[in-house]
């Protein structure tokens, strides 16, 4: 073969391998670069592994009211992120609901407003170098699940075109953000509250093959659903989704007579306060501390890798702040320490609420701040 026929061949050779580079779609170039993926047990970031550390984040002033469809426009505000970068947090957990995107009613038309809304806080997030967990928080209908079943809520259960609108809005949103790397995840459900685990299961892969008919950047979050056992007793399962980009999740408020005493939402025969670490609870013969907390992270992060090894998150924890500390702070450190030791990420519930007595909120939008809270992350973080 002739010198010239080696250069020609080597010409195209070199002229075919720039093509390939520079029409090479803008999704897999960013697929390979830019977004968080999964990878056997971790989350990877541009090769390097990623450590989720971060908080929840939501307005208040709209998520958990059935008639209130659109977002407050001065609850999530530029500021938060600037904070929360500088505390050396990497995530926030956005909770959501579909009908902030979707009208319930004729025409189920798109509501642009919200879209808006989350567009802005995608690029403050983008700015100060925030990952976000697109949590969809409250399902079509607007009525909170958080595990309890009730009449209310049993509507999405019962109403295929009620889940079938669910599935919509997650298509919406994989359409329109899919290339958008700033967007860490998509949590596709908050704590379903069914027994009808198949049906859950059913909501959970139908809610995957929306998604990934626009978007095959994001990783998928999977909370457990729950399920009825032989002896009439109930437990948690994961839905089995086949898709190789799946992060399960567990929250952890264990024990919730002391992290959650005092809750307004929650029927408690407490008499007393209740401290951390040292408590020991009626029928129980161990005490609450640093090592029952690990043990119980590591049961739950098992059960969540029983069939397979998913990288595994603590989506949500926190403890009710009241005037007078009874270990909290002990707590909060504690749970973070556990899931550090386990190669768990971890998201606090939550920063942003009304009150800083009486709730899990860590500031105000009044900008009050509890600081020493602040600082357990900021060291956890660091």
């Amino acid at each position: 073969m002739s010198l010239k026929n080696d250069q020609r061949i080597i010409a195209s050779v070199l002229t075919t391998c720039l093509l390939c580079l520079f029409l090479t779609p803008p999704s897999q170039a960013a697929e390979q670069n830019d977004f968080v993926r999964v990878s056997g047990q971790d989350l990877m970031l541009k090769n390097e592994k990623f450590n989720i550390k971060g908080v929840n984040h939501m307005d208040m002033d709209s998520l958990w009211y059935t008639d209130r469809f659109e977002p407050a426009d001065d609850w999530i505000t530029e500021n938060d992120f600037i904070l929360l970068k500088n505390l050396g947090l990497n995530t926030v957990r956005l909770p959501l609901k579909s009908d902030y995107f979707q009208s319930p009613g004729p025409s189920y038309a798109w509501r642009e407003s919200s879209f808006v809304w989350l567009d802005e806080i995608i690029g403050w997030a983008d700015k100060h170098g925030i990952y976000l967990i697109l949590d969809m928080h409250i399902p079509t209908g607007g009525v909170y699940q958080d595990y309890q079943i009730h009449p209310a809520n049993q509507i999405f259960w019962q109403d295929d075109w009620m889940r079938g609108r669910f599935v919509d809005v997650w298509r919406e949103i994989a359409k329109r953000y899919a290339q958008r790397p700033g967007i860490l995840a998509y949590d596709l459900m908050n704590e379903p509250a069914t027994l009808d685990f198949d049906k859950y299961q059913k909501l959970m892969r139908s809610t995957a093959r929306a998604i990934r008919e626009h978007d095959v950047n994001h990783a998928l979050i999977i909370q457990p659903g729950m399920y009825v056992k032989p002896d009439q007793s109930w437990d948690f399962a994961y839905p089995q989704i086949p898709d190789p980009q799946i992060i399960r999740s567990v929250h952890y408020y264990l024990p919730t007579e002391f992290s959650l005493q005092g809750a307004s939402w929650l029927a408690s025969n407490a008499t007393q306060t209740l401290f951390y670490p040292g408590l020991t609870l009626p029928g129980q013969d161990f005490t609450w501390d640093d090592q029952e907390i690990l043990k119980n992270l590591k049961s739950l992060k098992a059960k969540a890798q029983a069939d397979a090894p998913h990288p595994v998150i603590m989506s949500e924890f926190g403890t009710i702040f009241t005037d007078r500390r009874h270990g909290q702070l002990f707590w909060i450190n504690d749970a973070i320490r556990a899931a550090a030791q386990l190669d768990m990420g971890w998201i606090y519930w939550y920063f942003k609420g009304p009150s800083l007595t009486g709730t899990l909120s860590i500031t105000t939008n009044n900008m009050e701040v509890n600081w020493p809270a602040l600082h357990v992350l900021r060291r956890a973080a660091k």
